[in-house]
């Protein structure tokens, strides 16, 4: 089964700020432009955080994880966890990535500078805008403190 290639068509035309009625494959591009208005453009904060100071770590990650877990309470958190390269590198020495919602990126930043990892010097982040376009998500599952194993 050939994959779609309407999604490259549309950044393409958005990129290029095409109009008018020219044919792109089978697309329209007055098509592409109405179908590009209907996305939602969901903005999450991705925030990869890397070590600095690993040999702070166990002096910080419980703070560090209580942080998370209020933030996800609060809704703010929407992912978080290690980016594995290998299962033999211990955590102290991974990087992470921490998916949040913020009105902005300053506000994602006050987010990411209160993390008790990060006010502490232990490691250091950078920031991303991730606008998810497609996708679908319909049910809430909470990971903190919780047993996957035993949803309702």
């Amino acid at each position: 089964m050939q994959r779609q290639k309407l999604p490259i068509t549309l950044a393409l035309c958005l990129a290029l700020g095409l109009a008018g009625t020219a044919t792109i494959g089978n697309a329209q591009e007055s098509d592409i432009a109405k179908l590009a208005a209907s996305l939602q453009n969901f903005k999450v904060w991705l925030i990869e955080t890397r070590p600095a100071k690993p040999e702070q770590f166990g002096d910080y990650i419980m703070a560090h994880l209580e942080y998370q877990f209020e933030l996800e309470r609060e809704g703010v958190l929407f992912a978080a966890g290690p980016l594995l390269e290998s299962e033999k590198v211990p955590p102290p020495l991974t990087p992470g990535l921490i998916a949040v919602r913020a009105d902005s990126l300053e506000q994602a930043q006050q987010i990411a500078d209160a993390d008790p990892m990060h006010s502490s010097g232990t490691r250091t982040y950078t920031i991303r805008t991730w606008v998810i376009n497609e996708g679908a998500i319909n049910v809430t599952v909470n990971l903190s403190g919780q047993n996957p194993t035993k949803l309702k």
